[in-house]
């Protein structure tokens, strides 16, 4: 020390020193050159969570982080060794936590003493650090990703639908929970401006406040004035006249909060929201914080504005998207195929339903053209419609119909209309298959023509029926008068060759009297015009008087017939002359087929449910195997080759006795596992009529209708 510097007599002790340092809000410390601390200010022994005394005459390899200890060893050696000053940005976990500092390093030369010191300053830099990558990693999840799936369209609908963007929430109470811990504040409020109704509404909280956070502060117009005008742009405490004094009047009482200070959210001069810091009453900060305040908010309302222009976009990509979907799943659910297609032919685009329809998969269908999937007989016509599309000027049509190739090697028929697309040459189809409906329509007009035929062949058979009955009734007449006089005819050498001749035609009369009665009949049932004339009766009487009737005319025959039944009485409705057609029919049938001095055999009974009367007619004949079974009761059916045929008969006897049982709500068919003969069985439902007189089916009417029996079994010869 020269004599100037001794003349000099200094103001400040060395404990106003060490006060001075240990007010600063940032660490100080210094070491010698082996790495031991010889001071450090209070700052910096409050992070380390030490007392100064334990923590002066140690090195940092005392304090257990080994690693860390050799990165600040060698960067002392560094800074020592080149003999100057360095600033630096490291990561350094103090109280279990990483915290960012800004470090500036640099040597120190004691006076008298050539041994160097190393002296630093060391700023927590981890707020700025933890806002600027927090501000970051929103700004990236704002891009048009998964995370914010919501149109937010202004502050109002984040405040509406904050709940629904967690990532961004999370971020942004992040960081106002940070900013009241670095500001050491009672708490934080975010509000965000609601410009439609004219307010603040809450948005976050931090800390202590614990202020209701559906908190709406209503702005005038005149506040709205000044908040536009920037009179709230800096940081300003609460005044008697501002927009938060009743606000703040509520909270002090409730929370000990005596001072709020407020700085506005702004982004290119559009207000966003306004931040309100809380303070406990007479706090003094450490240092200015109204820089760091105003910076904070700048950078938030950068994040919000960026948040709602990122939804803004979001919302119409969505919506694009939506419309494209919709679209999309328009065409898929549509009943008509949809194709987008060129002047060329080329599929630019298919429907589901188009690939369904063909068989083809969109990737097979895009490697293809139009014409390559056309019928070969519809491709001039295909041609045609591409150059008459061109040099029309038409932009649309419909009607347009080709066969088309599926992949199964079969061919479709579709129908299409169509739109023209100019600007772009392409031409949209939407078209229908009408494969079936063709087909249906071709049915229809085959049915038609088949009904028409029918139709036709029913009228002749009743008119031929008309026709034939009276001559036939003019011929049986002039033959009973014929036998009438033969009889009184006193002798005659010829008279029974005469009688023999009647006989025979007679028969024959008889016979084609039969036919006609039952094509007449069949054309009746056929024109939905013939009705049964049900009566309550007792069946089993029916059946078995039926039965002894003919007993006698099939015994001049040489057979026998046999009646069985386990019933004594079954009471049903049905038509008596219906049911004696039927069974007349069966027993002319069995006759034929039966051999002399066989049996015919009819039996009548019950099925397990006592729901229908099960009647069999057996006959010695041959057996009827499957196949006939099936057809034996088609109309004009006979098993015997037409030129080889042992009984005569027209083939209709059976087709009438299936219809006169359906009628009846019965059934009929053949038992093919009946091995000694023929059998066929039909059944009669067993129904209940209010009535209770019974109708009796007597003998005598039975003996009034010889003539009728004679006609059944008139196509009987030579037996």
């Amino acid at each position: 020390m020269n004599s100037h510097e001794n003349s000099i007599k200094r103001k400040y002790t060395i404990e106003d020193l060490e006060n001075i340092l240990d007010s600063i809000p940032n660490c100080i410390w210094t070491k010698d050159k082996n790495g031991e601390y010889t001071y450090v200010n209070k700052t910096f022994s409050e992070n380390m969570n030490l007392s100064k005394d334990e923590i002066i005459g140690k090195t940092d390899f005392d304090f257990g982080n080994t690693k860390l200890a050799n990165i600040i060893n060698e960067d002392d050696k560094k800074i020592l060794s080149r003999n100057i000053p360095t600033l630096s940005e490291n990561k350094i976990n103090v109280k279990g936590k990483k915290r960012w500092f800004e470090i500036y390093k640099t040597p120190l030369k004691r006076k008298n003493n050539n041994l160097p010191w190393i002296m630093a300053i060391a700023r927590d830099t981890t707020f700025d650090k933890t806002l600027d990558e927090d501000l970051q990693n929103l700004f990236n999840s704002n891009e048009l990703n998964n995370d914010i799936i919501l149109p937010l369209i202004n502050t109002k609908d984040i405040i509406n639908n904050k709940n629904t963007s967690n990532k961004y929430l999370y971020k942004l109470q992040k960081i106002i929970d940070s900013l009241s811990s670095k500001l050491n504040t009672e708490g934080i409020s975010l509000f965000l401006y609601n410009k439609s109704d004219k307010c603040l509404n809450l948005y976050l909280n931090a800390g202590k406040s614990n202020i209701d956070i559906k908190e709406i502060v209503p702005l005038t117009n005149n506040d709205i004035i000044n908040l536009n005008k920037n009179v709230y742009n800096n940081v300003f405490e609460v005044s008697k006249n501002s927009i938060f004094s009743t606000y703040q009047k509520k909270y002090q009482k409730n929370n000990s909060i005596y001072c709020i200070r407020s700085c506005s959210i702004k982004y290119s001069n559009d207000l966003i929201g306004v931040l309100n810091i809380y303070y406990p009453a007479n706090y003094t900060p450490k240092f200015s914080q109204e820089d760091f305040i105003k910076s904070t908010c700048n950078k938030l309302g950068i994040l919000i504005k960026n948040h709602i222009l990122s939804c803004q976009l979001k919302n119409e990509f969505q919506k694009r998207l939506y419309i494209e979907k919709e679209l999309e799943l328009f065409l898929d659910t549509a009943t008509d195929s949809c194709a987008l297609v060129d002047f060329d032919g080329t599929f630019l685009k298919i429907s589901n339903n188009f690939t369904n329809t063909l068989g083809w998969n969109e990737d097979e269908l895009l490697y293809k053209k139009f014409q390559d999937l056309i019928y070969p007989d519809d491709i001039e016509k295909s041609n045609n419609f591409r150059k008459n599309v061109r040099n029309s000027g038409k932009f649309k049509g419909s009607g347009l119909i080709h066969r088309y190739l599926c992949k199964n090697g079969q061919y479709k028929t579709l129908e299409w209309n169509w739109n023209l697309i100019q600007d772009k040459n392409h031409i949209i189809l939407t078209g229908k298959d009408i494969t079936e409906e063709k087909k249906l329509k071709e049915e229809k007009k085959h049915l038609e023509e088949t009904i028409a035929l029918e139709t036709l062949k029913t009228t002749f058979f009743a008119n031929v029926s008309h026709e034939f009955r009276t001559p036939l009734n003019i011929i049986l007449t002039a033959i009973q008068l014929i036998s009438i006089k033969l009889s009184n005819c006193p002798c005659s050498e010829d008279k029974e060759k005469i009688f023999q001749y009647i006989k025979g035609i007679k028969q024959n009369s008889y016979r084609l009297l039969k036919l006609v009665n039952n094509l007449l009949d069949l054309t009746k049932i056929d024109g939905g015009y013939y009705e049964l004339k049900s009566i309550k009766c007792n069946i089993v009487n029916l059946i078995e008087e039926i039965v002894l009737s003919v007993a006698d005319h099939i015994g001049s025959k040489k057979r026998e017939i046999i009646f069985d039944t386990t019933e004594e009485e079954i009471l049903t409705s049905c038509d008596p002359e219906k049911i004696e057609t039927i069974l007349l029919n069966l027993l002319s049938n069995a006759v034929k087929f039966t051999k002399e001095n066989d049996s015919i055999e009819v039996n009548l009974n019950v099925d397990s449910y006592y729901k229908n009367v099960v009647i069999s007619v057996r006959n010695s004949g041959s057996k009827i195997d499957k196949e006939d079974a099936k057809i034996i009761f088609n109309r004009f059916t006979q098993l015997d080759n037409l030129l080889n045929r042992r009984c005569e008969g027209s083939g209709i006897g059976l087709a009438l006795v299936k219809s006169l049982v359906d009628l009846h709500g019965g059934d009929i068919w053949v038992n093919t596992l009946f091995e000694d003969g023929a059998e066929i069985i039909f059944t009669i439902p067993i129904k209940e009529l209010e009535s209770k007189e019974i109708s009796e089916f007597h003998t005598k009417t039975l003996n009034a209708n010889i003539e009728r029996y004679n006609v059944e079994f008139s196509d009987i010869y030579n037996l």
